[in-house]
């Protein structure tokens, strides 16, 4: 069990929720390997954090050395650290990513968050245009893609 008291709060990994867990092994700046974990937990007030654990090797066959970091997280940080990176997730407050597809011919995907009067405003003309969403999408960003190529060319 962590607990740490950062800022005049309590984080606390007995009463938290563990969110995700990333691992991995890196060099120091003086070259000495060492060993990570980031977990990411949300505790029962709805605060987001990591607890950052490094086992750094010592020379001379000396126990690793522990050291324990914690950091507060906003919502929008939290949901980023899960969709970037490889990182094992255990519970998912913010609903999962759409499931990796084969794609049938070379395109690319994209997520953006926007504002929702935004996306109803897309909706809309999309509509009007007797359009998917997508399609019309598709259509504003080959237009805006033009647009810029004929800038840079003159």
């Amino acid at each position: 069990m962590t607990k740490r008291i950062v800022d005049g709060v309590t984080y606390n990994t007995a009463t938290s929720t563990l969110i995700g867990r990333a691992e991995g092994d890196s060099d120091d700046e003086r070259g000495r390997s060492y060993e990570w974990t980031e977990d990411l937990l949300q505790t029962r007030g709805g605060a987001f954090w990591t607890l950052n654990t490094r086992l750094t090797e010592r020379e001379g066959g000396e126990e690793p050395r522990e050291t324990i970091a914690v950091e507060r997280l906003t919502r929008a940080q939290a949901e980023k650290w899960i969709v970037t990176g490889e990182v094992e997730v255990f519970n998912n407050p913010f609903g999962d990513p759409p499931e990796a597809e084969e794609e049938p011919d070379p395109s690319a995907t994209v997520y953006f968050r926007m504002p929702a009067s935004l996306k109803s405003g897309i909706e809309q003309a999309a509509k009007r245009a007797n359009l998917s969403v997508n399609a019309w999408l598709m259509r504003c960003a080959e237009g805006c893609v033009q647009a810029d190529r004929l800038k840079v060319a003159e």
